[in-house]
């Protein structure tokens, strides 16, 4: 369950060397591959900036609506036994109509319970993600009862309008932190960000939920403007340096190389690895769908709590998506016109049955 954490609303540390806006362009063959740090459940109902973050990049997945067939979404606040069986496997909601939200969280306001949202489930997208990735001889099944949770629906909720009623599906992480699963899971559905020609079918768009750090433990709930400790900056420095510094190609040995690294840092940053997950399955996907250079963007931070993300892009540039916006790494190559080689750098579980 996840502790109340209330007043995530107002602090925010930014890089201010970030590129701006305007100078930054995103051209894409594949669609999008997102991963956010969702942060409390209190932003799907307060106006910080990292919700503000969320409805500004839903209004630029808006621009390109009409280039995907529906959103897959995978939580950190979902996770099968099997793994921890020795049996790694996922499950997808699997049903038509709207998914119920999960209030997977204690201690909060009453309003957050009342929160509601349509979140239009689809059976047909679920069986896309199933053909995929029991296609790689990963075991999935359909899960047709179960509703998305807040790592789900904070985001989502700002970012998507309910009205256009977009076909969405949550696929689990496997249990028991098994970060070369979740690289194989993120090839495994890497093809489904690209269309089909041969079905006629449009890709898919992926975001990803977690937190580039996760330890409320040692978070500083009387000052969330208060700097983030050495090693909270120094673990998201280095995630960041990862992502931009990589080439995707490499992603999975260097993220195991990483993970080795310094075991103490990383049991700091996440003292459970749930929250990591989402961002391990995303270079998967990124890396199989053809990115080709990570940039660097911006970054916030409330206290030792991480508000990073990253989308994606790649050279062929058949989508023009809107500008990246202040929280977000993305995958780009030298043929996007916002490539820049100069702002490449750094100052830098809920288990289910």
């Amino acid at each position: 369950m996840f502790a109340a954490v209330k007043n995530l609303a107002s602090s925010v540390v930014s890089n201010s060397s970030a590129p701006s806006i305007e100078a930054m362009g995103a051209v894409t063959d594949h669609l999008p591959v997102y991963f956010l740090s969702h942060g409390s459940p209190m932003w799907a109902i307060e106006e910080n900036e990292t919700a503000k973050f969320f409805e500004r990049e839903g209004k630029n997945i808006a621009t390109i609506a009409d280039k995907f067939d529906g959103v897959v979404v995978i939580s950190a606040h979902w996770e099968t036994r099997g793994a921890l069986l020795g049996n790694p496997s996922v499950k997808v909601t699997a049903k038509d109509g709207n998914l119920d939200l999960i209030y997977d969280f204690y201690g909060f306001p009453r309003e957050l319970y009342e929160v509601k949202y349509p979140v239009s489930g689809s059976a047909a997208i679920a069986n896309r993600v199933i053909n995929a990735v029991a296609s790689k001889g990963i075991e999935i099944a359909a899960d047709p009862s179960r509703g998305v949770d807040h790592g789900f629906w904070v985001p989502i909720k700002k970012m998507f309008d309910p009205s256009k009623k977009t076909p969405m599906v949550q696929l689990s992480l496997a249990g028991g932190g098994d970060y070369a699963f979740h690289l194989r899971l993120g090839a495994a559905l890497a093809p489904l960000a690209k269309p089909d020609p041969a079905s006629g079918r449009k890709g898919l768009l992926f975001i990803t939920s977690g937190s580039a750090t996760h330890n409320l433990r040692l978070l500083n709930f009387e000052n969330l403007n208060s700097p983030p400790d050495a090693w909270a900056k120094k673990f998201n420095d280095d995630i960041a340096q990862l992502v931009t510094q990589t080439s995707p190609a490499e992603y999975s040995d260097k993220w195991m190389a990483f993970v080795q690294k310094d075991p103490a840092l990383l049991k700091k940053a996440h003292p459970s690895l749930e929250h990591l997950m989402p961002l391990v399955v995303a270079l998967g996907i990124a890396s199989g769908a053809g990115c080709t250079k990570g940039l660097w963007v911006h970054r916030k931070m409330y206290s030792n709590l991480s508000g990073a993300g990253y989308r994606s892009t790649s050279a062929q540039n058949k989508y023009r998506l809107g500008p990246p916006l202040p929280g977000t790494y993305r995958f780009v190559s030298p043929a996007d016109p916002g490539f820049d080689a100069k702002v490449i750098g750094l100052d830098a579980r809920h288990i289910a049955s």
